[in-house]
């Protein structure tokens, strides 16, 4: 599953270099398949830095400590 981060950081990126540029100037141009890189890269990235921090996000007890901490707030 994404980070909120991660999901911020695929649509802020795809707004800007996917809609914004090309539309400001024809030196940029607008390719929706690198909307799907974006998102491919982020869930890498959620995928290898939850390794990384010994993170297993399919475990029962991770997501029952995140259900617990989402009651606390």
């Amino acid at each position: 599953m994404l980070n909120s981060h991660v999901i911020t950081a695929v649509v802020i990126f795809s707004i800007i270099f996917e809609i914004i540029l090309p539309t400001i100037s024809i030196r940029y141009t607008s390719d929706y398949l690198d909307i799907l890189c974006y998102l491919l890269g982020g869930i890498i990235f959620t995928v290898f830095e939850n390794q990384k921090n010994g993170i297993d996000t399919n475990s029962i007890f991770y997501n029952c400590k995140v259900a617990q901490s989402k009651l606390t707030k």
